[in-house]
């Protein structure tokens, strides 16, 4: 296991909003990512986490890497830990409030869709609290029993979860065929229930969309500076809301083939605007 429990979490709240990392939080998965490209965070999350926190919610990261315990040398399991806990600390730097982070690293009770042995550590945590002096504040390899050690320094009691206050968010949710485009497992669902906590997917949690409009923010953690955005989806979904958020940004131009009629004159638009340097939203139904 990897721990991380930053000092300044709302560990008296009754409250958790507990997250997937991977492929939830954020867009794609660590044994996938490129180090050299921004951490693709989910349109949404960062408001929305940020908004927990002031609402007093203990935020939790409960995220599976089963990669760093199929390593057998030590090389690679540094290598494999590294890269996962920068991408953690990376999208704590963009968040800028606190998360706890639980990783199982191996195939074991830890691991969301064989036990819930994560959300038993959480509530080891809520017995005892180290104070700021702690060394329980930073990363570190962890087992049930070492994470509710105490120490000599001072305690902050806790509350225990209140689980009609808590739930999950998560993309594992056994929805469709693995092969056809569909969740990789039910892990994620499976984790929730045997906690007996509700259970949204990402997708439910973080809608691309919403009557608030979308954010630049958003869209530019995506992909970097300059970009092209085509939009898809079924009529009425959303589409042109979207779109219409961005109507007076700067350095983004709108394509609508409601607007220009056709696709070879939204695909000369495309063109246009990227040879302008400017970023491009296009919105073909």
């Amino acid at each position: 296991m990897l721990i991380k429990r930053p000092v300044n979490c709302n560990y008296t709240s009754t409250k958790v909003a507990a997250f997937d990392f991977d492929s939830c939080l954020v867009m794609d998965a660590t044994f996938t990512w490129n180090s050299n490209r921004p951490i693709p965070i989910r349109p949404g999350v960062i408001s929305k986490l940020r908004q927990l926190h002031n609402e007093k919610y203990r935020l939790v990261i409960f995220t599976n890497e089963k990669t760093i315990g199929n390593r057998t040398k030590l090389g690679p399991i540094e290598n494999a830990i590294a890269k996962k806990t920068s991408r953690l600390d990376e999208f704590l730097r963009w968040l800028e409030c606190p998360m706890e982070i639980f990783v199982a690293t191996a195939d074991d009770q830890y691991r969301k869709g064989n036990g819930v042995g994560m959300w038993q550590l959480l509530l080891e945590d809520c017995t005892k609290y180290h104070a700021p002096s702690s060394s329980s504040s930073s990363s570190s390899s962890s087992s049930s029993s070492s994470s509710s050690s105490s120490s000599s320094s001072a305690l902050v009691t806790n509350v225990a979860p209140n689980l009609s206050e808590c739930f999950f968010v998560g993309d594992a949710a056994g929805r469709g065929v693995p092969k056809a485009g569909g969740d990789h497992s039910d892990s994620d669902l499976v984790f929730a229930q045997s906690v007996n906590m509700a259970f949204y997917t990402e997708t439910n949690y973080f809608p691309l969309a919403s009557s608030a409009g979308a954010s630049v923010f958003d869209l530019q953690r995506l992909g970097g500076k300059h970009m092209v955005v085509v939009l898809c989806g079924r009529p009425g979904s959303g589409k042109t809301l979207f779109a219409e958020a961005f109507r007076h940004q700067d350095e983004w131009d709108i394509v609508s083939q409601d607007e220009l009629g056709t696709r070879p004159k939204c695909e000369e638009a495309v063109r246009e605007a990227l040879g302008a340097g400017r970023n491009c939203l296009v919105d073909r139904a």
